[in-house]
């Protein structure tokens, strides 16, 4: 059984898993894959509205992609591809900025991402006085993982427009909404459940 691994939809695979995430340091601009810069530029050179990269095997990025395939038995990995949408990682960029406008307490970082002296003294309070009532819960940083997105609809368009919540359909498991995980034996056993087409070739 083959599988080609598609990185996740906005190309970005250099993430903490959720157990690192309490380590990480949150930054105003997220950390990029390697040649992100040229990635991009490729893209916009191409005009079309995402394009696919080979990824090399004896990269890091390949090697973290692959060992999580490798995770599931009779699964072989023929290839990983870095898909580079410029728009979505724009659209990334803009709901990351208002997320940590919003919920940030780190003075230096709401001043990077341009909140004024006003802005960053109201959003200190607002958290203050939701740490004083919220005991225990640590305080906001990216929460930021590699998860995996099992799909009947076509590759491309989704690799084009992105994951729409409004598309969803009642369907699902749980209900009405779009399914992650970070394992692959759990996307695979929900294809089985959703009754997808059999394809001897994963794309995930």
């Amino acid at each position: 059984m083959n599988l080609r691994f598609l990185n996740n939809l906005l190309g970005h695979a250099i993430v903490p898993s959720p157990r690192d995430v309490d380590t990480v340091i949150t930054t105003s601009t997220p950390p990029e894959p390697p040649n992100w810069d040229q990635s991009c530029n490729r893209a916009i050179l191409s005009k079309d509205q995402f394009i696919k990269l080979r990824v090399e095997p004896f990269t890091p990025e390949y090697r973290t992609l692959a060992d999580l395939i490798h995770s599931a038995p009779d699964l072989e990995v023929t290839g990983i591809q870095r898909v580079v949408n410029i728009h979505l990682w724009k659209k990334f960029l803009t709901a990351r900025d208002e997320l940590l406008s919003s919920k940030s307490d780190d003075v230096g970082l709401l001043r990077e991402l341009g909140l004024s002296d006003s802005e960053i003294q109201h959003q200190s309070q607002s958290c203050a006085n939701f740490n004083a009532t919220s005991k225990g819960i640590p305080s906001y940083s990216d929460n930021v993982a590699l998860l995996l997105h099992c799909t009947r609809r076509s590759v491309d368009t989704i690799l084009s427009e992105g994951l729409d919540e409004r598309l969803a359909k009642d369907t699902g498991l749980l209900g009405r909404g779009i399914y992650f995980s970070g394992k692959i034996n759990l996307i695979l056993w929900y294809r089985k459940y959703s009754r997808a087409p059999s394809f001897n070739q994963y794309k995930v």
